[in-house]
């Protein structure tokens, strides 16, 4: 089966793949090479990103944090520095920041495999066929990332149920900091504000802490289900609709590296191709192997960003006419992933992703993320989907 094997050559054969690490690069070249056999095109795209999201994001709660604490020595300097975290971590969130640019970086990359349409049509008018130029066809561009993540405390199988509430802790933390030293300066006489501010830069401190911890004590894990599922789910598909032969699409099937730095590699694709791709029908697919399938009708863990109302009617068609696939819809608030900067820059888009009972990822960021608990029953509905999905776009 073409689709455990693509996942066992990901998340055993090369193992955990860091993002920017030697594995990383080794997995473009798996895929590069599985591409190589069907598509009509492959490319490779180079770019340089920071090797983790725990200094991005540790460096802005640590600014919020000592912006509390500069309370005492110069209240303006805080005010200016708690906005500035503020400012930056909604950007950040929203993928259309730049701080992460200011990090130390390694090269990693994305690989592109392009399948063109059947044919061309010609014209006999004269002794020597002319090629009369074709109508643009549709695009159709599958994303999956594949690189996989550190592990943490706060990927624990006992923390995951709390992810977003202490996201939005963390969140709510950078707001109220800047919000308290702000009424201070309206406000000069209320000597309890600088005391009101003592738990929420507290709370940004120790979350600063936890992410230099996940950076010296957390390992990569085998990234089975995130994100060798989504690969083989694309490999796959793209291999079989590559055989068969596509009519009125264009098929682009990008693998995404650094997505688990803060999607850096689909922010870079956007960059290049998103300008000839503006009126493509994007579907990413993220964490696939077990639990119960679902499309995302909305995607964001701050502002949920809609996602296209042309695929989700399409995925609720091909979804009613397999009632036995099971698949459900969703909203997803629990990560960030490849959908987001296209979301933000106006790209149509939705993702594939699988869930728990609880809407949870399985084995997400954790040790156990491993082939063994991948389901080959999930795998094969994925693929049946994502294939109806593109054989529904190119009939309309």
């Amino acid at each position: 089966m073409e689709l455990m094997r693509h996942i066992w050559a990901l998340s055993q054969e090369i193992g955990p793949r860091g993002s920017t690490t030697p594995a990383e690069a080794r997995a473009a070249d798996y895929i590069d090479q599985e591409m190589s056999r069907w598509a009509s095109e492959v490319r490779r795209q180079e770019f340089m990103s920071p090797t983790s999201f725990s200094w991005i994001y540790g460096a802005l709660y640590l600014l919020g944090g000592l912006a509390g604490l500069l309370y005492w020595v110069n209240h303006w300097l805080a005010t200016a520095i708690s906005l500035l975290a503020l400012i930056l971590f909604v950007m950040e969130n929203s993928s259309r920041g730049s701080f992460w640019k200011l990090f130390p970086k390694k090269p990693s990359q994305n690989v592109i495999g392009i399948v063109r349409p059947k044919g061309e049509a010609t014209s006999s008018t004269s002794s020597s066929p002319i090629s009369i130029p074709r109508p643009i066809p549709k695009r159709v561009v599958l994303v999956a990332h594949h690189d996989s993540s550190r592990s943490a405390s706060m990927f624990s199988p006992e923390q995951v149920p709390y992810f977003r509430l202490t996201f939005l802790l963390g969140t709510a933390c950078l707001a109220v900091v800047p919000l308290l030293n702000l009424l201070s300066l309206v406000f000069p006489r209320w000597l309890w504000i600088p005391y009101a501010q003592t738990p929420f830069y507290l709370y940004l401190l120790a979350a600063f802490l936890l992410m230099v911890h996940r950076e010296l004590s957390g390992e990569y894990t085998p990234g089975a289900n995130d994100n060798a599922s989504g690969e083989a789910a694309m490999l796959a598909v793209g291999e079989r609709l590559a055989q068969e032969g596509l009519n009125h699409i264009e098929l682009w099937c990008v693998s995404t590296g650094c997505e688990e730095v803060g999607t850096i590699g689909m922010i870079y694709f956007l960059d290049e191709y998103g300008p000839q791709l503006r009126d493509a029908y994007f579907i990413n697919l993220d964490n696939l192997g077990t639990g119960t399938v679902k499309y995302t009708t909305g995607e964001g863990m701050l502002a949920v960003y809609p996602c296209d109302e042309y695929l989700v009617g399409v995925a609720r068609r091909v979804s009613a006419g397999h009632p036995e696939w099971g698949i459900q819809e969703a909203v997803n608030q629990i990560m960030m992933t490849d959908a987001n900067p296209a979301l933000a820059r106006g790209f149509r888009i939705l993702s594939i992703r699988a869930e728990d009972e609880n809407g949870l990822l399985p084995n997400w960021h954790w040790y156990t993320d491993t082939y063994d608990n991948i389901d080959p029953k999930t795998m094969g509905v994925v693929a049946n989907f994502l294939y109806a999905l593109v054989r529904a776009i190119e009939a309309d």
